[in-house]
């Protein structure tokens, strides 16, 4: 057998994917590995966050109330999120509004203005 390579992601590019795909989908999944990175990787995301977009972490603690505390523990300031309680059938006005270009990857991992 050859040599293979594993390419393995710096946490603070992992983090801002997470976030991203937080914000814009309602998988778990989604919040459950950002409150990981948090655990395992809090004090080195805390040095090297800097710049997050403030709509996306708006809509990632709007889906996902359970990473308000996690973010704001890396130093990520959340505000007065109104946070949205599912209750009975789950709809998505506020996200159903936004255009489609608003979330895309480079934007959602803090590259995009």
């Amino acid at each position: 057998m050859g040599v293979s390579y594993v390419p393995i992601l710096d946490p603070s590019y992992l983090f801002r994917g997470k976030l991203h795909a937080a914000a814009t989908r309602g998988k778990q999944g989604d919040a459950q590995d950002i409150l990981y990175l948090v655990s395992e990787y809090g004090s080195e995301l805390k040095e090297r966050l800097d710049g997050v977009d403030k709509t996306v972490v708006k809509h990632a603690v709007q889906r996902h109330p359970e990473l308000k505390r996690a973010l704001e523990k890396v130093g990520v300031r959340t505000g007065k999120t109104p946070v949205r309680w599912r209750v009975g059938k789950r709809t998505d006005k506020a996200m159903a509004n936004v255009p489609a270009g608003v979330f895309d990857v480079h934007r959602g991992l803090g590259w995009g203005a």
